[in-house]
C-alpha cells in the first residue's frame, strides 16, 4: 500500500481546465499536484526539475496546432523523454484514426472530455498499477465506430477477382 501521495503533473491549453483537474485531483487526497503547465514548453520545462509519477494531458497546448497534432507529437516528446512516467490524455478529439495515432505515440490511457470524472479517475488509477492501453467506454465506441475512410486495394494484375481473372498487358508508345 503506498503511503506518500501521487505525485501529478497536469497540463492543458486552458487554465481554467488545469485548475479544474488540480481541485479535482487534490480533492481526491492521495494526489499531490507535482507540476501545472498551460503550454508544451511550459510542461517540458517543468518536467526537467520535477518529476511525477503520472502525466495527464489536455487540450492543444499550442495555439497554432490542432489539439489532436499537438497532443500526438507531445506524447512521442514525453515518451521519449520520461519513458518510465505514464501519460492520460482527456481529449475532445473522438476520431478514431487520432485516437488510434494516440495509441500508437504512447498514451497508457486515453479519457473523453465527455466522460464523467468518475470513469476519468479509474484510468489514472489503472495506469498507475502498471496498466497500459486502457480507454473509456466512450473512446473505445469511438474506436469501434471508425471514421476512417475505406482502405482502398491495390489493382493486382495477378488476382482472381470473383469468376474473372483480369489480364493487364504492357503498353508501349510509338512515336
Amino acid at each position: 500500500m503506498r503511503t506518500e501521495k501521487i505525485r501529478l503533473v497536469v497540463a492543458d491549453g486552458q487554465p481554467v481546465i488545469v485548475a479544474g483537474l488540480q481541485n479535482w485531483f487534490g480533492a481526491r487526497g492521495r494526489y499531490s499536484i507535482a507540476a501545472s503547465a498551460s503550454s508544451t514548453e511550459e510542461l517540458l520545462a517543468k518536467l526537467q526539475d520535477t518529476t511525477g509519477d503520472i502525466i495527464v494531458i489536455g487540450g492543444a497546448l499550442d495555439a497554432n496546432a490542432p489539439a489532436s497534432d499537438d497532443s500526438v507529437e507531445l506524447l512521442c516528446l514525453l515518451r521519449q523523454r520520461h519513458p518510465e512516467t505514464p501519460v492520460v490524455v482527456l481529449t475532445a478529439d473522438t476520431g478514431a484514426r487520432t485516437l488510434r495515432a494516440m495509441q500508437r505515440a504512447g498514451a497508457a490511457g486515453i479519457a473523453s472530455t465527455r466522460d464523467e470524472l468518475r470513469e476519468f479517475g479509474r484510468i489514472c488509477d489503472r495506469v498507475l498499477s502498471g496498466v497500459t492501453g486502457l480507454v473509456s467506454r466512450r473512446i473505445a465506441a469511438c474506436l469501434e465506430s471508425s471514421d476512417d475512410p475505406p482502405v482502398r486495394q491495390a489493382f493486382s494484375a495477378t488476382a482472381t477477382y470473383g469468376d474473372v481473372r483480369v489480364s493487364v498487358k504492357p503498353f508501349s508508345a510509338k512515336s
